[in-house]
């Protein structure tokens, strides 16, 4: 990573579990960046939460690409953004994929939050078929993200970390 970017919290399951979370964020970055290789051997979608709202302020939009086709839509008034929508197989516990969630202005309280996914991910018999995407996400609040919760069927061996990125 660029000098500009400082590893706040990496997590590596060791266990199974169903959620991820990174908490007590520091206010001393302008945008967070979060890495991760999901494993998920129940297949499925991942979500994402912002300070534990669990009420209906999120929506999302979303394009991937999926064995030679397109697909895009929208959720709105959601309980939390989906990470990886619109795609078949999604998670999966034989073939590591990668995930590049961008947060910005995540301490400016005048805004509304938003973040954008960039994802790619293998499938199929011996990884031969291959998907990807981008979602946009947005988190109606202005309040300044805390923490992040990240929400699956997680395996063991599933490892995120979370990057400040540094004021200008």
């Amino acid at each position: 990573m660029p000098t500009t970017y400082e590893p706040i919290a990496t997590t590596t399951l060791n266990s199974s579990a169903s959620s991820i979370s990174f908490s007590s964020i520091p206010s001393t970055y302008t945008d967070l960046k979060l890495i991760f290789v999901p494993l998920s051997a129940a297949g499925g979608n991942f979500y994402i939460r912002f300070n534990s709202d669990t009420g209906n302020n999120y929506t999302y939009s979303y394009i991937t690409y999926l064995d030679g086709g397109y697909a895009g839509s929208t959720g709105t008034a959601t309980s939390l953004i989906s990470g990886s929508p619109g795609l078949t197989n999604g998670l999966n516990g034989t073939y590591p994929n990668l995930y590049d969630i961008n947060i910005n202005s995540y301490t400016n309280t005048s805004i509304y939050k938003n973040c954008l996914f960039s994802f790619y991910e293998q499938h199929g018999l011996g990884g031969t078929s291959a998907s990807g995407g981008y979602v946009i996400g947005n988190w109606a609040s202005t309040d300044a993200i805390t923490s992040i919760q990240l929400e699956a069927d997680w395996d063991s061996g599933t490892t995120a970390t979370l990057y400040g990125i540094k004021k200008a």
